[in-house]
Order: structure tokens, then sequence, then C-alpha cells
């Protein structure tokens, strides 16, 4: 069996690349609030009128901020030219988007 010494340096090796991983991840990402772990930003967002809080964002991070929202990270565009290029002009590259089982499937039916 290892020694102790080895566990915790091994412990700490890993907690050290996770975190390395994780900037990372991040860095490719626009700016954006940074959130609590695992929920993220789920609290931060109003149930209502939700788009002055995201207008402030824009006004804050710049015109493309990014949210993770109970782990479903979420892209927000605050201006009309890069919203007309990406959707528009690209749309067909974005438009996968995940199964809605509550709206194809039981609505549906």
């Amino acid at each position: 069996m290892p020694s102790p010494r080895i566990l915790s340096a091994c412990l700490i090796t890993f907690v050290i690349w996770v975190l390395l991983r994780l900037r990372q991840a991040r860095s490719r990402l626009p700016p954006g609030p940074t959130g609590w772990p695992i929920i993220g930003n789920l609290f931060d967002i109003p149930t209502e009128h939700s788009w002055f809080k995201y207008t402030e964002w824009g006004e804050q991070y710049g015109p493309m901020t990014y949210v993770n929202v109970g782990g479903l990270p979420m892209i927000i565009i605050n201006s009309h030219r890069i919203a007309y290029d990406l959707l528009a002009k690209r749309g067909a590259i974005y438009s996968n988007r995940p199964r809605a089982v509550m709206v194809q499937d039981l609505i549906g039916k």
C-alpha cells in the first residue's frame, strides 16, 4: 500500500489538474458572470422580465455572454449583427437542439 505522502501528493496533483482543465475550458467561452458550483447562474436570472438582466450583462460583459444555468451552458447574444451572422447566415451549423420530450412526444400525440 502506498504511503500517505504519496497518496496526498497524487490527490493534490489531481485537484490542480482538474482546476487547470476547468480554467482552460472556460477560457474558450465568452465572458460572463461567475456562478455557483453545480447550479451555476440559476438564481441570478429572474423568472419575470429576464431580458433586463440579459441587457445588463450585455453592457457589462459584451455582446456575447456565457452563463451556466443548472449545468446547461447558455450563450446570450446581445447584438443584432452577431445574432444575424450566427443564426441566419450560419444557422445550419447551430441548429442542433436537445430533444424536448414533453413537446414532441406527449403533447404532439
